[in-house]
């Protein structure tokens, strides 16, 4: 170690290994069923939706964060 160079306990050592997955023939993972929405029909379709600007300001009130044409469903105005 050179001079001045500082080390922390622990950080030589390597993390633990993961333990190893057992390996499937076929994943079928979670499932599950439709509830909200139809097959055939986008779910954005049926929702009004309006253009608006989106300002976030700091303590000063100058803007610190700007989006302009943002959409935004109508129902949350």
């Amino acid at each position: 170690m050179a001079a001045g160079e500082m080390t922390m306990p622990g950080l030589d050592k390597k993390p633990p290994k993961a333990p190893e997955r057992a390996q499937t023939a076929s994943r079928t993972g979670l499932a599950l069923e439709r509830f909200f929405t139809r097959p055939s029909v986008d779910p954005f379709s049926d929702t009004e939706w309006e253009l608006r600007a989106a300002v976030i300001a700091g303590e000063d009130g100058r803007a610190v964060f700007e989006r302009h044409s943002s959409g935004f469903e109508e129902v949350l105005s």
